[in-house]
């Protein structure tokens, strides 16, 4: 009776735990489900690398080594967690987007699902290999793109011209007006002295060979912040203009074809944009109109002038005027416009999709932080679930080799 008995409770919890794989927890090809829908361990590790190269730019910042990040920690979690816990994050925000884009009777037109295969061709031809290796395939990396660009279109249907919520050409301009700056900027970076030469002697061609070397001493970190410091202190303490500063510049800069005639460079940036780098960024919102400060970013040492608000209006009717264009047209105007002097960082940057107008890039960085608390809300009243046996085969370490290989 007792091996009749010991029989049973086998069979039975043979029996269960068949039924246990048999609801997919055994599953593999899938990381996380919301719903009807999931997405497939290959979009999780896509997700994993984006947050293990997020993870090391933190460090970096923090002055952190990045060579071996086992035992670092990120936001008061161990590296590896923090990286995991990020990847569901992008993970579950895909869904939450792929839902609201159904849910508001959205959908991709021909153009969008043309930019969207010209964009993974993309991605595929400069990292396809490395995708196979980690086990990203094409249809994840397609899937990842066309999260983005739905996302894209949910925010445009909401705030765009013809959305639900739409906002005036009048309060984007003001908003343009209260939140970005005119910066002027020089920059310079350290050059060794068989470098410095050629690069600041345009009669190099004309001399003995050695003589440049001899009479052009080597940029070094020290020479470089001496003269920008130099520089930063007239300005703030008025014992020289920005013009005066201006023309020392020009007379210290060696003429190159091609370059501005102005060393000072403008761009109107919001100094609020996460896309803007921290260090500059820390910098600008501490920087008063008028003064100057010099900062450093990737070995590259800036001289940075507040020059103020800027005062007029944008004019939005050149990007109605390229929406109504042929796209054969607007591809040529777009290749134009990256040969024209940038004006301002929204003119630089693209968003997700890839095509951005002036007055879309601005209204991202207005409705940025209200659109992403929309997408919370949804993401709250969502519940997901999780495929820990799938995850737990990628080590959230497994693009260190990467990083360490390009260093």
């Amino acid at each position: 009776m007792k091996f009749f008995k010991k029989g049973i409770t086998m069979f039975l919890a043979l029996a269960l735990c068949l039924n246990f794989c048999g609801c997919g927890c055994f599953d593999r090809s899938w990381a996380i489900k919301c719903g009807d829908e999931s997405l497939p361990t290959g979009v999780y590790v896509f997700f994993l690398m984006q947050a293990h190269q997020e993870a090391i730019q933190k460090l970096s910042q923090d002055g952190s080594t990045t060579d071996d990040i086992t035992n670092a920690t990120i936001e008061g979690q161990s590296a590896p967690n923090w990286i995991v816990e990020k990847s569901l994050s992008m993970c579950k925000d895909a869904l939450v987007g792929e839902a609201m884009f159904s849910e508001m009777g959205l959908s991709l037109a021909e153009s969008d699902e043309k930019q969207i295969q010209e964009l993974v061709d993309s991605v595929m031809s400069s990292s396809g290999t490395m995708f196979a290796n980690s086990g990203i395939s094409r249809a994840d990396v397609q899937r990842v793109v066309s999260a983005q660009v739905k996302r894209s279109k949910i925010f445009m249907a909401i705030y765009g011209k013809d959305g639900s919520n739409p906002v005036s050409d009048e309060a984007i301009n003001r908003y343009y007006k209260e939140s970005y700056m005119k910066l002027l900027f020089y920059s310079k970076m350290p050059t060794p002295s068989s470098e410095s030469g050629d690069a600041n002697n345009s009669d190099s061609g004309n001399k003995p060979e050695g003589e440049n070397n001899q009479n052009q001493p080597a940029e070094t970190d020290e020479t470089i912040q001496s003269e920008l410091n130099g520089y930063v202190d007239a300005i703030n303490n008025g014992s020289k203009t920005l013009d005066q500063v201006r023309e020392e510049l020009k007379k210290s800069t060696p003429a190159q074809a091609g370059a501005p005639s102005d060393p000072l460079v403008e761009q109107i940036i919001n100094p609020n944009s996460p896309t803007l780098a921290s260090e500059i960024a820390e910098k600008v919102k501490a920087l008063e109109k008028g003064k100057a400060a010099m900062v450093t970013l990737n070995n590259i040492y800036f001289l940075i002038y507040n020059a103020g608000a800027p005062t007029e209006d944008l004019d939005f009717s050149k990007d109605e005027a390229a929406e109504q264009k042929p796209e054969s047209q607007d591809a040529n105007q777009e290749n134009s416009d990256q040969n024209a002097e940038n004006d301002s960082e929204q003119e630089q940057e693209s968003d997700e999709s890839g095509k951005n107008s002036k007055r879309d890039n601005i209204l991202s960085e207005m409705k940025r932080t209200e659109f992403e608390e929309k997408i919370k809300q949804k993401l709250d009243s969502l519940s997901f679930t999780i495929n820990y046996n799938a995850l737990n085969q990628f080590n959230p370490l497994m693009f260190n080799k990467l990083v360490n290989a390009a260093a």
